[in-house]
């Protein structure tokens, strides 16, 4: 089997730092013997000798040649001989419609990589061996795009099904896995996946503490070093506080450090909470009595939920410009330590 995550292009720099962090878990061999033990389906399991795996550099260039591909490419034994899969895995914060067309282009020009560099009599059977893209997606919004590139197209007159192009892919939404959440950590993936999904940064802490323990293992020390980096950019992208994300930037091992790092959060985040809470009154009457209380209170309630969760989606801003001015100062008073917008607002059902 081989394991290949690509490499997307860098769309920003927290994007990129995102994209470099998951890259680097995903060249630890635990991490994807649990992705692959843990998500993908099969009876395939059963033969896969997972101590077997080997980490094998690779990469492919398109036909044209301009746009060129670098993998971090495995390869495991199942039941008793080499079995080639390559895994195509895709990072995904927004749902993208036409992501079942990408991943039919990675896998073309995959396989076209394949012939390239083999020939037909040293390949299993003769034949290319198999191809199987993961999607990961870890945002909030359902992912309700096609997973097979044939429902890209419109259905075709009778007759033609057969010449539609059929590939699918495999989603983790890891908002929707279902999960073990107990304290004990049974799979490092998942546990990476919890983590990613947190209602708050105790949440995260939690998992830490029970990482703590089971990363001492001398052979886990290059899967501590990488969830070492991931976690403190986690930790990072979830603060919007500068000191806090300097101190936790600043920390060795944050394995180590655990307590030091939940000690720095809960103090600064109560100072900060409470500075936040007396300015952000004050703003919230003033505001009032220039515009008309309710008007005001709205608009700032907006402003506040977005510095704190994002931008809103359309259904949060329409309740609170409707909402009356008791509502608003509820919403106001939960949304200064509410660790997500549901907290403070329940969605349409």
């Amino acid at each position: 089997m081989i394991f290949m995550t690509r490499r997307k292009p860098a769309a920003s720099n927290s994007a990129s730092s995102v994209d470099a962090t998951y890259r680097h878990l995903l060249s630890c061999p635990e991490i994807v013997r649990d992705i692959l033990k843990g998500y993908v389906p099969g009876k395939w399991l059963k033969g896969v000798d997972f101590s077997s795996l080997i980490h094998v550099n690779g990469s492919y260039v398109s036909e044209s040649g301009k746009e060129k591909y670098d993998d971090s490419v495995w390869r495991v034994n199942i039941a008793g001989r080499w079995i080639w899969v390559y895994i195509v895995m895709e990072i995904q914060g927004r749902p993208e419609t036409w992501m079942a067309l990408r991943m039919l282009e990675y896998v073309g020009q995959l396989a076209l990589q394949i012939t390239r560099e083999k020939k037909k009599k040293d390949l299993p059977g003769g034949c290319i061996p198999p191809i199987v893209p993961i999607v990961i997606y870890n945002g909030l919004q359902a992912w309700n795009v096609a997973t097979d590139a044939a429902d890209c197209f419109i259905e075709p007159p009778g007759g033609l099904e057969g010449f539609l192009p059929r590939l699918r892919y495999l989603l983790l939404d890891a908002h929707r896995l279902k999960m073990n959440r107990s304290k004990k950590i049974e799979n490092f993936a998942e546990a990476v996946f919890r983590m990613e999904t947190s209602n708050g940064k105790e949440d995260v802490f939690t998992v830490l503490k029970a990482l703590a323990d089971t990363l001492k293992a001398p052979e886990l020390k290059s899967l501590r070093r990488a969830l070492n980096v991931w976690v403190k950019g986690l930790l990072q992208r979830h603060e919007r506080d500068t000191k806090i994300r300097e101190t936790i930037a600043g920390i060795n091992d944050i394995f180590e450090d655990i307590d030091m790092a939940e000690a720095t959060y809960e103090i600064w985040s109560e100072t900060i909470r409470k500075n936040i809470e007396n300015t952000t009154r004050k703003k919230f009457l003033s505001e009032g009595e220039k515009k008309g209380r309710k008007e005001g209170e709205a608009k700032l309630l907006v402003r506040l939920l977005s510095r704190r969760f994002g931008p809103l989606p359309k259904w949060a801003e329409t309740r609170v410009n409707k909402a009356k001015s008791a509502q608003l100062e509820k919403w106001f008073d939960t949304a200064l330590e509410a660790s997500s917008l549901t907290e403070v607002i329940s969605p349409p059902t």
